[in-house]
This record gives C-alpha cells, structure tokens and sequence, in this order.
C-alpha cells in the first residue's frame, strides 16, 4: 500500500483543472504536476463534458440521486435504532414472564416492621 496521502479535490478545483486540459495543455504534464492517474483526470473530463460542475460533485452522481441515497443512509440508521429498541423490550417482557414463573416468585413482598 503507498504511503501517499489521498488528495480531496473540490468540484471546483477539478473544474479548473480538466479548464486547463480543454485549453490544451498537456495532459500528461497536468497528471504529474498534480500527481493524479491519466485515468483519474480522463473521468473527471468526461464527466464534466457530461454535466458540467455538476458532474465533479457527489462522485458523479446526480444530486437527486446524492439525496436519495442520504434518505436511504439515514432510514437504514432510524431501522437500527429502532430495531435493537425492539429486541431490548422483547428481552425485557422475556425475563419479567421468567421472573414470575420462577418458584418463589408468587410470595407476597416482605414488608419492614418497625
């Protein structure tokens, strides 16, 4: 595994990069300048080509589809929640019918005398 630190590029940033490929300059020099794959900046073009700006934000998603997946995230996290919440009450109505099966368990409270 290489010990290069992975470079977060902003939209922006990529729009003015895959500008200067547009306006002609080497593409080959841009990548190593930047350090970036030939592959890498060939998809940021395409995608840009595709979509414009639009097309660097949310990994080339749309952002309907970026929103609908975050929708999704977000009802998948609440389904968890809710469902650990469900197996905790199935426990806990488990042991109280356990409890007051259990021998001894029908003696009335013993009360303190004073």
């Amino acid at each position: 595994m290489s010990d290069e630190k992975r470079v977060m590029w902003t939209p922006k940033r990529k729009q003015e990069i895959i500008l200067r490929l547009l306006k002609g300059e080497s593409p080959q020099e841009i990548a190593r300048e930047l350090g970036l794959g030939m592959s890498t900046l060939y998809a940021w073009r395409d995608r840009f080509l595709d979509a414009g700006l639009e097309g660097l934000k949310y990994g080339g998603r749309s952002k309907a589809l970026h929103d609908t997946e975050e929708e999704l995230r977000q009802a998948r996290q609440a389904i968890g929640k809710l469902t650990m919440e469900l197996e905790l009450h199935e426990k806990k109505v488990r042991m109280e019918e356990a409890r007051k099966k259990s021998p001894g368990s029908s003696r009335t409270p013993r009360t303190r005398s004073k």
